[in-house]
């Protein structure tokens, strides 16, 4: 129960903090993030379904999908703790300097992102008279 919280905290500190301490919540993230991973992978790999309740009670079964999207969490807070080891200044501070241009970019990425997700979601149905 304890687990929301500690991430909720460790979000915060993403943001809010820089320098030394920014790097030092980017390394826990990323050792979180690839806990989580390995969890998943063996997971994965077991002969029957198993929910990894990540986003509630509902959360559809584990599979390769879920896989992936932990593999890109690890990959995304390794990229943040690069950036907090080349710029000291907080995440929510460079997200206040980016320009109308930045944020523009960070959208489109956004909205792709958003297509990319409800299109691997389609499930393909035969046509009719196909089998």
């Amino acid at each position: 129960m304890a687990v929301p919280w500690l991430e909720l905290a460790l979000a915060v500190a993403l943001l809010v903090t820089g320098g030394v301490w920014q790097t030092l919540a980017w390394c826990v993230t990323v050792v979180l993030f690839a806990a989580y991973l390995a969890v998943i992978a063996r997971a994965v790999r077991l002969d029957e379904k198993v929910s990894c309740n990540c986003f509630g009670a509902s959360s559809a079964a584990v599979d390769r999908g879920t896989a992936m999207r932990n593999i890109l969490l690890v990959l995304a807070a390794a990229i943040g703790l690069g950036t907090s080891l080349l710029s000291p200044a907080s995440l929510l501070t460079k997200l206040v300097d980016l320009g109308w241009q930045g944020w523009l970019g960070l959208l489109t990425i956004a909205v792709l992102f958003g297509l990319a997700w409800f299109l691997s979601r389609e499930v393909a149905t035969p046509a009719a008279g196909q089998v």
